[in-house]
């Protein structure tokens, strides 16, 4: 749940709380998932050693 207090100043100025303030807010949990979901992906990949 997003603070309210940073969804209101946003209306204040006529800009929507999802654009200015929730988006940004999610990027940096967004990329830590991606790349944990890559570290996943690439751990499962076989190697082979010759």
């Amino acid at each position: 749940m997003s603070d309210t207090s940073l969804e209101n100043p946003a209306r204040t100025v006529n800009t929507g709380p999802l654009r200015s303030v929730v988006v940004p807010m999610l990027r940096p949990p967004m990329l830590y998932a991606g790349l944990l979901i890559f570290g996943t992906a690439v751990e499962t990949v076989p190697i082979q050693c010759a």
